[in-house]
């Protein structure tokens, strides 16, 4: 699927109806925040002589705390729907000011590359 079909599926498909899928693994530090493990180098061929040489594995990104939350609930299962419902229970907030915080957040994720959405995940060995 190339840049313009994901597009138009992004475009066409509601949100909440993606599931997101993270891309990296992470851990979590003193503070219960989460911190997702970005590989520093690729698996090819220079990228694996580079790493060996290397004292820095990956480059480590910490997430705030309501990020970590968020972050936290991506099991490639839920929905953006079903994340939702899980941080907005006990929340204060409107419920328009909560979607558009969970959404701009999972988009600044998506924009980032640290997750994908399962419905829109690049098939590098099928081509379409």
């Amino acid at each position: 699927m190339n840049f313009i079909q994901r597009y138009k599926l992004k475009r066409q498909q509601n949100f909440f109806d993606l599931t997101p899928v993270a891309n990296y693994q992470h851990e979590r530090n003193s503070d219960g925040v989460v911190v997702v493990l970005i590989p520093r180098f690729d698996k090819h061929f220079i990228g694996r002589l580079i790493e060996k040489k290397s004292s820095k594995k990956e480059i480590r990104t910490d997430l705030d705390s309501n990020g970590s939350k968020v972050y936290l609930l991506i099991d490639g299962k839920r929905t953006v729907y079903d994340i939702f419902k899980m941080i907005n229970d006990g929340s204060d907030l409107h419920l328009e000011q909560a979607q558009e915080r969970i959404i701009t957040y999972l988009r600044m994720l998506y924009n980032s590359g640290i997750i994908e959405f399962k419905e829109l995940k690049k098939n590098k060995y099928k081509k379409d």
